[in-house]
């Protein structure tokens, strides 16, 4: 992913699924639901869009990136991630959203980078 350092001992989970889905849906991911420590890739089908749920639970990842893939673009397509009302993704170092990446916040859904970096060249928006 253009920008985005990755440590040597970060483990890589990617989204694999060529469709929507949620976060806790572990067949959909490359190595189950992402955990702390795991380097998360969204925007695995370049052509496909799609978009993944964060629904009522809380997640704890090491690196997010949303519209590509790991060392190479998503593709001219949107993917996105929604976190929903109740939902708590915290990035601990670093959230890179691509051109073809959104990141949607609903009301009460909570983005939690901390003291880390956060790059936007797609979008943000948070809703309510």
């Amino acid at each position: 992913m253009a920008g985005l350092v990755q440590p040597s001992h970060a483990l890589v989970n990617q989204w694999m699924f060529a469709g929507s889905g949620h976060w806790a849906e572990s067949a959909k991911w490359q190595t189950g639901v992402p955990k702390v420590g795991e380097s998360v890739y969204i925007g695995s089908a370049p052509g496909t869009p799609l978009e993944v749920f964060v629904n009522a639970s809380t997640a704890t990842i090491l690196h997010l990136g949303v519209g590509s893939v790991f060392g190479s673009p998503g593709g001219a397509v949107q993917h996105t991630l929604n976190i929903q009302d109740g939902a708590v993704l915290r990035v601990l170092l670093e959230c890179t959203v691509e051109a073809q990446g959104v990141i949607v916040v609903d009301a009460g859904g909570v983005l939690d980078i901390g003291d880390g970096i956060m790059t936007v060249k797609g979008s943000l928006v948070m809703n309510g």
